[in-house]
């Protein structure tokens, strides 16, 4: 039976060459200003609304139930290997879908524009954002969900009247100050299919309880097959009332591995700067200050935004809206932590 490591989050993945998969959960604290949910407006020095937190859950036969796991919260500095015994060559490969759909920072700075380029890199970067390391050490990553809207109930004209007239569905994205967009990936798997991959081995310096074997369950549940091993790994943010329409802390992937910040100002961030308005604009003026210095003279790193409505796929199935474009993947071919 298979072995399955799901993703979900703001995590920004290396893969060496011959190597294991490297995700990185990657957060940022201790930015100032505090969330006030009633106003939208960030006062003071403490959380905000961005603040991620990264969890890992097992879904193993460890337990006397088997099928009703807890998630572990991932203190920050708390990072895990997950090792898959078997025969299978030890390396992590990515089928198409991870390729395609999960976007490259490289990729991105090159297609900028050349104040974004010439603003260059520093190496190592700012490897404090990286809050908790998880590795795999083989399988083939691929994207089983790409990034939805929740179109049903927030509506990207702003308008709540609309709610209703249209269902959730996949969402194209577009990236601040390049040309690069398309459909960027939610969930990311790493699957193991071989008739070996029967358990994985946890390893962990700093935590106890994610050591050890785990094998997939042996009594019927809800969940997965017989004998299946799942682990989900997210790394979200604070839930507020509805999803933002972009992900300005995506910047701090590119922070990571170095890439300095620049002027963001121009037609584009003036013509996505009316758009977001319309949709939330308390959301637009905090976030905006709090990541950007402002919206008048904007200083930053290139991040995912919906454009207008036209961005949404039409005629698609009912969707989840659980990883709006402010929790997103990125890949670097940088060596990270």
């Amino acid at each position: 039976m298979p072995v399955r490591i799901i993703f979900r989050g703001l995590i920004l993945f290396h893969l060496p060459k011959n190597g294991p998969l490297v995700a990185c959960l990657i957060n940022k604290p201790d930015l100032t200003g505090g969330f006030d949910n009633a106003s939208k407006v960030h006062k003071g020095h403490g959380p905000h609304e961005h603040d991620h937190s990264g969890e890992i859950q097992i879904l193993s036969d460890e337990d006397a139930q088997g099928y009703d796991p807890k998630p572990v919260l991932l203190r920050p500095g708390v990072n895990v290997d997950i090792i898959v015994p078997g025969d299978g060559q030890k390396l992590v490969t990515t089928a198409p879908s991870f390729d395609n759909h999960v976007p490259e920072l490289e990729t991105i700075i090159a297609k900028a524009t050349d104040v974004i380029r010439n603003a260059g890199r520093e190496d190592p970067g700012n490897r404090k954002l990286i809050q908790n390391v998880v590795t795999v050490d083989r399988g083939v990553a691929h994207v089983k969900r790409v990034i939805n809207w929740d179109e049903d109930g927030h509506p990207l004209s702003g308008n709540k009247a609309q709610r209703g007239g249209r269902p959730g569905a996949p969402v194209l994205l577009k990236f601040m100050g390049s040309t690069v967009r398309g459909h960027m990936a939610s969930e990311v798997v790493v699957e193991i299919d071989d008739i070996a991959a029967t358990e994985i081995e946890l390893r962990s310096a700093s935590e106890q309880k994610l050591r050890g074997k785990r094998e997939g369950p042996k009594r019927p549940n809800h969940r997965v097959p017989l004998g299946t091993v799942e682990v989900l790994v997210t790394n979200y943010e604070f839930r507020r009332d509805g999803p933002v329409a972009w992900g300005l802390d995506y910047q701090w992937l590119f922070e990571t591995v170095g890439y300095r910040a620049t002027a963001l100002g121009g037609d584009e961030f003036t013509a996505w700067s009316t758009f977001a308005q319309r949709y939330d604009k308390p959301s637009f003026d905090s976030e905006t200050e709090l990541l950007l210095g402002g919206s008048t003279n904007p200083v930053g790193r290139p991040f995912p935004y919906i454009e207008s409505v036209d961005s949404l796929t039409r005629l698609s199935p009912l969707s989840d809206d659980d990883n709006p474009p402010v929790c997103a993947f990125g890949k670097t071919k940088i060596p990270v932590p």
